[in-house]
């Protein structure tokens, strides 16, 4: 039987290692070759163990047996023509073979250990209370070890004081399988003749980021001995290359040797660029000494530098647009960049960078309107530290633009920035225009002024195009397309613009969701609409005029708003040309709202018995906060200049000049809210404010002051700030 890897202990149990695969050849005994039927394996553990039968050999294998775990096995083999072989396996056990110490050390000083070599020699002057530790292997507890042959007594820390007596010091361990292993520490230089060095302090160069690591280290302290190698450790192994690398950590091993007659103390004291070491090896023979330190890591590299973010040509899309990142060229860094993106012109963002990989990458969530300065560095690497901050020059500010090209066939959305240029594709014929109308994706208050270069006069099939400096790209996005620009013929601009450029917009909004801008131009004198009808309660439109009053004149209503949201803005007129008998401006849900600059006036009469010029019924909002409302005349009994059944917000803007029926410029009628918190109503022709007895039947509110007049049949509430004139 083989059973190699094993150890008979005295109890007569065969010790087999832990954790490795035992494999036991034994002879078949099967002399006339009958074939073997399946063999069975029983006994202790049988089922952590296989068999395999070979043409003269059995095969038993047991993997990984664990620690103590027994095998007390039985084999049997039947045979078709002959009677059933048995056979007995030795009982085993799996137990610990390793019997090498861990560690060995003599008065702390870590000797060159290898646990392979088991005779070591003390060289030291003092003979008394010398201290030896040592670390046990595993599975070998303290008593399978013995000190000169006695019992394992230690010192509280683990260690073992001796004093000389020219016996050399044995360490005997046994391994739980029964395997012993002993290390011997003889006594060397006995006569006091030989000299120890105390002290030495060594500088050598540091390993600086691309400098070449040191060979050769400067002695400035201590005598009788020299520097015999310098060798660099970086992540566990000797460092052979030319120069250090960005980043790391470097580890420096120094030898010294010992002039003849001197050895290294025990206690020595020692330097590396003034950094006191407590990490030393000796030699055998107290001749050498190896002295380590391990430096702080060297500096990263500087960063790489990128150029400027630039806009990608077409990426311009409902809410941002794609920008191009890029490393300065012939950078091998390898870095990633970060860019911000903030509304400072020239505040570097302390947060908010993204780390991207160069190349384009989509800025989105952007607000129309809004201008936006992009930042851009090379991001901190490994190896690398982060670049120098760049950014573009110019405000970035994002404009949805739909419009027709000159009257002929409709092109795609359009998306400019703030400094813009217009060009055309011929420069031939130019216009001092310095305005592009249009409707606008966002809410604006006012239109950033576009450099003008050279509007073409010619084609009425010619496009726009627009470029920016210091970006120069064309921005282009599909989308929904108002017929919303000036005409041009070809000796110039007409001077009126068709009524259905509003209907236009009017149309994009009722079928989109969003906030839209409307800018219209003052070099139109009239702007003919049509009774254009909101119904998108997911759309707001705003109406702004882009340098000067804008005039809406129609003989008729001009908006019926039937759940969107309309703001009338600066520069805006809404004028009745003639006597209608329809209301103005008609609100049956949503809201209507008037903004600081804009103004509803006429100087016709609405003829209507029950309504107003201005009309909001139940369900709809009219808010003021700005603007003017003069000139309103209605003659209908129950009518008014604003007739409220809904809701009537007044905040800031003046009603003035206004007439109605029984002299009142606002009625509210029953089930309307009317709310003032400020601006003023004056001057309206009337000369009190009555509360019919139907609803209020204890109060009548007279106001003491001359022309200030309103009819209720609803609910009233009257703020009275300081900013609110009656």
């Amino acid at each position: 039987m083989i059973l190699p890897n094993s150890n008979l202990m005295s109890n007569g149990i065969t010790a087999i290692p832990v954790g490795e695969k035992i494999t036991i050849t034994m002879p078949l005994r099967n002399p006339r070759n009958y074939e073997p039927l399946e063999p069975v394996l029983e006994g202790e553990n049988s089922s952590r163990a296989t068999v395999v039968i070979d043409t003269n050999s059995i095969i038993v294998t047991i993997d990984s047996p664990a620690y103590e775990e027994i095998f007390d096995l039985n084999l049997s083999i039947s045979y078709d023509e002959r009677p059933m072989s048995e056979y007995k396996l030795p009982k085993m056990q799996a137990r610990y073979f390793n019997a090498d110490l861990k560690d060995l050390k003599v008065n702390a000083v870590t000797l060159v250990f290898d646990p392979d070599i088991i005779n070591y020699y003390i060289n030291t002057k003092n003979k008394d209370n010398i201290t030896v530790s040592f670390a046990l292997p595993d599975g070998v507890g303290d008593n399978s070890c013995t000190i000169n042959g006695n019992g394992k007594i230690e010192n509280p820390d683990g260690s073992f004081t001796f004093t000389y007596n020219a016996t050399p010091i044995t360490i005997t361990v046994t391994a739980d399988s029964g395997i012993r292993k002993t290390y011997t520490l003889n006594w060397s230089n006995e006569n006091t003749g030989i000299t120890e060095i105390s002290s030495a302090a060594i500088t050598v160069t540091a390993p600086a980021n691309g400098a070449t690591p040191a060979t050769s280290a400067t002695i400035t302290d201590g005598e009788n001995f020299e520097v015999t190698n310098v060798t660099w450790i970086s992540g566990g192994s000797e460092f052979s290359r030319s120069a250090f690398l960005p980043n790391a950590i470097y580890t420096v091993k120094v030898t010294l040797t010992a002039d003849d007659g001197y050895v290294f103390s025990e206690s020595l004291d020692a330097e590396i660029n003034t950094n006191t070491l407590t990490d030393f090896v000796f030699g055998a023979d107290g001749t050498t000494v190896t002295l380590t330190y391990t430096f702080p890591a060297t500096a990263k590299s500087v960063g790489a530098n990128v150029n400027k973010p630039t806009v990608v040509a077409g990426s311009a899309g409902a809410s941002g647009f794609s920008i191009s990142l890029s490393l300065v060229a012939g950078s091998t860094t390898g870095q990633n960049i970060q860019y911000a993106v903030t509304t400072l012109p020239s505040t570097i963002p302390t947060s908010g960078w993204t780390t991207v990989t160069p190349g384009t990458i989509s800025i989105t969530g952007l607000t129309h309107g809004t201008q936006y300065y992009i930042y851009a560095r090379s991001a901190e690497s490994e190896t690398h530290s982060r670049g120098t901050v760049v950014s573009v020059s110019d405000a970035i500010t994002l404009l949805e633009l739909k419009f027709n090209s000159n009257g002929g066939a409709a092109v795609a959305d359009m998306y400019i920035f703030a400094g813009s240029t217009i060009t055309p594709p011929s420069a031939s014929r130019t216009s001092t225009n310095p305005f592009l109308p249009g409707l606008y994706s966002g809410l604006l208050d006012t239109m950033p002024t576009p450099s003008l270069a050279a509007w073409q006069r010619g084609s009425p099939l010619a496009d726009f195009n627009f470029s920016t400096t210091p970006i120069t790209t064309a921005h282009a996005a599909s989308g929904g397309v108002v017929n919303f620009t000036a005409r041009w013929t070809a000796t110039g601009l007409i001077a009126t613009v068709a009524a259905n450029d509003m209907a236009g917009a009017r149309d994009y909004v009722n079928a989109n969701n969003g906030s839209f801008t409307m800018a219209v131009k003052s070099e139109y004198p009239t702007y003919p609409v049509g009774n254009n009808i909101f119904t998108n309660s997911g759309s707001t439109l705003k109406i702004i005029g882009l340098d000067e009053e804008q005039l809406f004149q129609l003989s008729g209503t001009v908006f019926t708003i039937n759940g969107a949201n309309l703001l009338i803005g600066n520069n805006v007129r809404i004028y009745t040309s003639n006597n209608t008998s329809v209301p103005m401006i008609i609100v049956n849900s949503g809201n209507l709202t008037m903004l600081e600059g804009s103004r509803i006036t006429s100087s016709f009469t609405v003829t209507n018995a029950n309504g107003g010029c201005i009309v909001i019924n139940s369900g709809g909002t009219f808010t003021m906060d700005g603007g003017i409302i003069d000139g309103l005349t209605s003659s209908g009994i129950n009518s008014a200049p604003v007739l409220v059944a809904g809701t009537f917000i007044m905040n800031k803007g003046t009603i003035t000049g206004c007439y109605g029926p029984n002299a009142r410029a606002v009625r509210v009628n029953s089930g309307g809210w009317f709310t003032m918190s400020g601006g003023s109503i004056s001057d309206n022709r009337s000369v009190f404010v009555v509360v019919p007895d139907n609803i209020f039947p204890d109060v009548l509110i007279v106001v003491p002051a001359q022309e200030r007049h309103m009819k209720s049949g609803g609910n009233i509430d009257l703020a009275y700030p300081p900013e609110a004139e009656w």
